[in-house]
C-alpha cells in the first residue's frame, strides 16, 4: 500500500490517500495519453509508438530483464516517460475518501 499527501495550489489544504501498488501497476500497464501542438485535448498514444522496455517497466524484470538499472534503458525510453506524464484513467483509492483532510495548512 502506497500512502501520499496532495496539496492544492487553489485552496490552502490538503489530503492524505492511499493506493494498492497493484492498481498503480495496472494503470501503468494501460494507455499513455499525449498533446499535439496546438491542442488541448489528451488524446490515447497508439500502442505502437510505446518504446520497449515499456515506461513503467522494473529494471531486471519482464521486458526490461536486460536492464541492472532503469538509468540504463535506452534514451528513447527515457524521453518518452518525461514527455508522457499521464496515463489514461486514474488509480482508484483504497478508500472512496481521503484518510485525512485539513484546511488552512499547505
Amino acid at each position: 500500500m502506497l500512502r501520499r499527501v496532495f496539496l492544492s495550489l487553489s485552496i490552502p489544504g490538503s489530503a492524505v490517500c492511499a493506493f494498492y501498488m497493484e492498481d498503480i501497476a495496472t494503470a501503468f500497464r494501460g494507455r499513455f495519453q499525449e498533446q499535439r501542438p496546438g491542442d488541448a485535448a489528451w488524446i490515447p498514444v497508439p500502442e505502437d509508438r510505446v518504446p520497449t522496455p515499456r515506461p513503467g517497466s522494473c529494471a531486471g524484470q519482464g521486458e526490461a530483464a536486460g536492464y541492472s538499472c532503469s538509468s540504463h534503458f535506452p534514451d528513447e525510453t527515457l524521453s518518452f516517460i518525461k514527455s508522457h506524464p499521464l496515463l489514461l484513467g486514474a488509480v482508484p483509492s483504497v478508500l472512496e475518501t481521503p484518510w485525512f483532510t485539513t484546511i488552512g495548512v499547505r
